[in-house]
């Protein structure tokens, strides 16, 4: 295969293309898993079942599954396909818990579920993709991979409980916040990672250099978006941003510029929480938005850095690609 990764950042639309290029048919799989898993219930519920498209992404999670397994050059297999769909299904899930537990009205440029259908109806949809997800990984016959995704999904569940107990100020210190995104998001991209070393079979040393690099992807992707929520242009985004600021969720960025503002810019930080201008300046004058930036590029260099135990390939390159394109997020 001669595909290349794109040498400068994309848009979502070209790093999609990119993706599809890859792994087309893979991603055909997953797909056709994920709509005989949701086709029971699409007759029952079916306008529920059809705005669950506003969640369609990337499938980067999926994707990430499936760049490790070709990149383990040990052969991609039907349970490859099956676990990037469940880990599909359970972050849809969370995402639209999240949407509910962060009171945001927008995603991809389309009311939320619970906006559309209300907290009750979302809050069960997830619950029901959760279930669908440990039903898929019961079918598989590998207890380990049952085990795998229960442990990051635990944690998930986890980082998102410290969240909210620590949503009603800014004491967060910054060990703290590393543990609720370590569980919030980089839990599901090293299992993503986990499972493609799993179901090969490759060596434990192995598989293990996959998950710590999905740990460092999921931990830069999170502080980046954490940067977005403060910086970035809710037009091209698509989504609700500044809830972090209005709901006083301390994030590292926010947390960054606390330790380097004066008494009286952090004065002005509390009275224009709903004035993102008026933040982002203020945030850029101390310095918090260069050091977050470099805190991101730190952890992409060290993802980079776990994929020197696999074999050069174009799949090698395309997980080292998707780690670049943390830094670049619109901040």
């Amino acid at each position: 295969m001669t595909i290349q990764p794109p040498t400068e950042a994309s848009p979502n639309g070209r790093k999609q293309d990119f993706l599809n290029a890859l792994l087309s048919d893979d991603l055909l799989r997953v797909e056709t898993h994920l709509e005989q898993f949701l086709s029971p219930h699409r007759k029952k519920f079916p306008d529920l079942v059809e705005h669950l498209a506003i969640y369609k992404g990337k499938r980067l999670r999926p994707a990430l599954t499936l760049l490790s397994a070709h990149a383990l050059q040990l052969g991609v297999l039907p349970h490859h396909h099956l676990a990037a769909a469940i880990i599909e299904l359970i972050h849809t899930a969370t995402l639209i818990h999240d949407d509910v537990l962060d009171e945001a009205d927008v995603r991809r440029k389309t009311l939320t579920m619970h906006q559309r259908w209300g907290n009750k109806s979302s809050i069960l949809l997830g619950d029901l993709l959760f279930s669908m997800a440990y039903h898929q990984a019961s079918k598989t016959g590998d207890a380990k991979i049952g085990e795998m995704i229960g442990e990051a999904t635990t944690r998930v569940c986890v980082g998102e409980i410290q969240q909210s107990l620590g949503s009603q100020g800014w004491e967060l210190t910054e060990t703290e916040y590393y543990s609720i995104i370590d569980g919030k998001t980089a839990a599901l991209t090293e299992c993503a990672c986990r499972l493609a070393g799993q179901i090969s079979r490759a060596k434990p040393e192995i598989t293990e250099q996959l998950a710590l690099y999905g740990r460092e992807l999921g931990i830069a992707f999170q502080i980046s978006d954490d940067l977005l929520d403060i910086v970035g242009d809710q037009r091209s985004t698509g989504k609700t941003l500044g809830t972090d600021l209005i709901q006083k969720k301390a994030t590292l960025p926010i947390l960054r510029f606390l330790q380097e503002a004066s008494q009286s810019e952090k004065t002005l930080f509390e009275s224009n929480l709903d004035n993102r201008m008026v933040i982002v300046e203020l945030f850029r004058k101390v310095g918090a938005l260069e050091q977050v930036r470099h805190v991101v590029d730190m952890h992409i260099q060290r993802a980079k850095r776990h994929l020197q135990v696999l074999p050069n390939s174009t799949f090698r390159s395309a997980l080292e690609k998707i780690a670049e394109w943390c830094s670049v997020r619109e901040c």
